[in-house]
């Protein structure tokens, strides 16, 4: 489902979405900027939309994914541990019921594939799954050149492309 029509059926998305703004606002990396977020988004709520799945959580999940991904470049802190932790604070302040401030914040932690954690949770699965059909494709290899060219790390796609 569209961005547009997300806003229309979701309460708090454009609030939410403001808070996901402001923390992109003066942050450097193509790979993972609003953009990614967005799409990410967009996935995860077809997603949703086909499993039968919650779509509010889905799409609240998918927003604040990578909500501390521009700390984590300064404090090397996981992202997705403190985008959980954030994410549950924001939305416990915001008035949402306790399951569901829960499910989504799970769902954060587990997202990222380098940390080996496996989703339980139907909402988890649908973030997890959003984020990784962003890294593959046409997005991706402009994604996989802009982590490069960021860190400097042309040696390492040529060893990579060595295997």
């Amino acid at each position: 489902m569209d961005f547009d029509r997300l806003i229309n059926c979701i309460p708090h998305i454009k609030e939410i979405l403001g808070v996901v703004e402001k923390a992109f606002e003066n942050y450097d990396d193509p790979a993972h900027d609003i953009s990614h977020v967005l799409r990410v988004t967009e996935s995860a709520s077809e997603i949703a939309i086909r499993e039968g799945a919650n779509l509010e959580i889905a799409v609240i999940a998918a927003l604040l994914h990578d909500i501390k991904r521009p700390e984590e470049d300064f404090t090397g802190i996981d992202h997705a541990e403190s985008g959980a932790k954030y994410a549950f604070q924001l939305l416990n302040e915001m008035g949402f019921e306790s399951q569901f401030t829960f499910e989504v914040s799970e769902a954060i932690k587990v997202h990222r594939y380098s940390s080996g954690l496996n989703p339980s949770s139907m909402s988890a699965r649908i973030l997890q799954d959003a984020d990784r059909l962003d890294a593959i494709g046409a997005i991706a290899v402009a994604r996989v050149f802009f982590i490069f060219g960021k860190n400097g790390n042309s040696s390492s796609f040529t060893k990579a492309q060595a295997r």
